[in-house]
């Protein structure tokens, strides 16, 4: 057994030919031949000669390829059949350089590729890497090994560090399976393979980073393009829809202000039940249409407020235990009055009540937002279905239409602020919306600590639906 660590001669530079640039390939080539040997001996010397082929051909590697991954598989795969070894391994610093990571190999020890962790200062690769030094083991039985799989696989080991101004870039070493003295060419010539294989390693790194920041800017360029699209599409429908009801508004009052002036009279003959039959007549479509109008005024105002206090971290929620079944009947009930031309239904598959912790205000609100979707998205003449039932800890509203469904691309967005579904088109003489319905769901049932979802099939409708967690009363019956 022998165990050495080789310490490389200090203050040992020769002078270089200005001619030649360092930083260049040429002038490491030059650099390479002049330090080691003797321009004269690289024709009579079989070693250097090998050296210098084995060099080049990590070069000619280094050229073809610029995705890291990619370099040095071709790197190891050259440097195993130059130099007659049985594996090949290059080891990286992890992101917090705590520790060493086996990144890439070419020969047995692929098959513990990503599963190899060497903490700096441990086993064979962790001390290289403390002590910056190259370490030969010709017995690798002798000496603390971290990786269990070399000392199953292979008897001898050369390793080096790969450095880049004193900076760790990574860990190589050569092994093989039968004994093997390395020597001090053996040495050399793993030194100067890894002194191109840092540059290689440097070079590739800076090419991928620069590629992840172009990638990087160009997705934030997406974004901010598609969320101003967005915020202009809002703007627009916001405004929209935000002057129609006022519009509606004005012209009721204008309506009335006319009926009053021209017919509001009270005729010479009339008694005085009869003038307020005709009055009413006259003046409670407009009421009744003022205060539709009213009502979605102000809908659409309370989306943008709620909006406004959920991306603040702003919206209260008064909470209290209720029975979650009598709120959703009391709001099935209400819509069944409102809309007394479409069919709504409930099922309740538990008659015992199901106590909730929540804010009986914004639950509603939820039941509410799906309900409108429903009867939006849906055609006149299908039914709109509200279930109810427990499952397990968990009490479950699904609200279910027999629309157009949702297109299978949509599903994961229509929960997204302002996002309007450009598949999704609402039955003739609905309202658009703002895109906001969904996105203060979500938020209103999360913060309950529930869930939301959509089961969704194009041409048979869709099923949202929303789950609460059962108050501690329910939860023991």
């Amino acid at each position: 057994m022998l165990l050495t660590e080789l310490n490389e001669p200090e203050n040992n530079t020769p002078s270089r030919d200005p001619s030649v640039r360092p930083d260049t390939q040429e002038g490491r080539d030059t650099r390479v031949m002049r330090d080691q040997h003797p321009a004269s001996e690289a024709t009579s010397n079989p070693a250097l000669l090998r050296q210098l082929q084995v060099l080049q051909a990590v070069s000619d590697v280094a050229l073809e390829h610029a995705q890291l991954g990619d370099l040095l598989q071709a790197l190891l795969r050259r440097i195993q059949v130059m130099l007659s070894v049985d594996n090949v391994a290059i080891l990286l610093p992890t992101p917090d350089g705590a520790a060493l990571t086996l990144y890439r190999v070419y020969g047995p020890e692929e098959a513990v590729l990503g599963q190899v962790r060497v903490p700096l200062g441990e086993g064979v690769a962790g001390t290289i890497a403390a002590t910056r030094q190259p370490l030969i083991a010709e017995n690798l039985a002798t000496v603390p090994v971290s990786n269990p799989f070399l000392l199953e696989h292979f008897r001898s080991l050369l390793g080096v560090p790969l450095l880049a101004d004193e900076r760790l870039v990574g860990v190589l070493h050569i092994d093989t399976v039968q004994p093997r003295q390395f020597t001090d060419d053996d040495l050399q010539l793993a030194q100067a393979l890894a002194e191109r294989i840092t540059i290689a390693i440097v070079r590739a790194q800076q090419y991928e980073g620069e590629q992840q920041r172009r990638q990087d800017a160009e997705r934030q360029v997406a974004v901010l393009q598609a969320t101003t699209e967005r915020m202009d599409e809002f703007l627009s429908i916001a405004s929209h829809e935000l002057r129609t009801p006022i519009t509606n508004l004005a012209m009721n009052g204008q309506l009335l202000d006319l009926w009053l002036r021209q017919q509001g009279r009270r005729r010479a003959d009339e008694a005085d039940g009869d003038y307020l039959i005709r009055a009413v007549a006259a003046v409670q479509p407009l009421i009744e249409r003022s205060n539709r109008n009213f009502q979605r005024l102000n809908r659409l105002v309370g989306d943008l407020l709620d909006a406004a206090r959920l991306r603040e971290q702003r919206l209260v929620l008064r909470t209290q235990q209720i029975d979650l079944a009598r709120l959703v009947e009391e709001i099935v009930e209400e819509y069944q009055q409102s809309y007394p031309t479409r069919a709504i239904h409930l099922t309740r598959a538990t008659p015992t009540p199901l106590l909730v912790d929540g804010d009986p205000d914004r639950i509603g609100q939820v039941l509410s937002n799906y309900l409108n979707n429903a009867l939006k998205f849906a055609p006149p003449d299908r039914p709109v279905s509200v279930a109810l039932q427990r499952e397990g800890e968990q009490a479950r509203v699904a609200v279910h239409d027999e629309g157009d469904g949702i297109p299978e691309g949509e599903v994961d967005h229509i929960w997204e602020r302002f996002y309007r579904g450009e598949g999704i088109t609402p039955e003739s003489g609905s309202l658009v919306g703002l895109g906001l319905g969904l996105y203060i769901s979500r938020a209103i049932i999360e913060r309950h600590g529930g869930q939301v979802g959509v089961a969704s099939v194009q041409g048979h409708g869709s099923t949202f639906w929303f789950t609460l967690p059962l108050a501690s009363a329910t939860r023991t019956e």
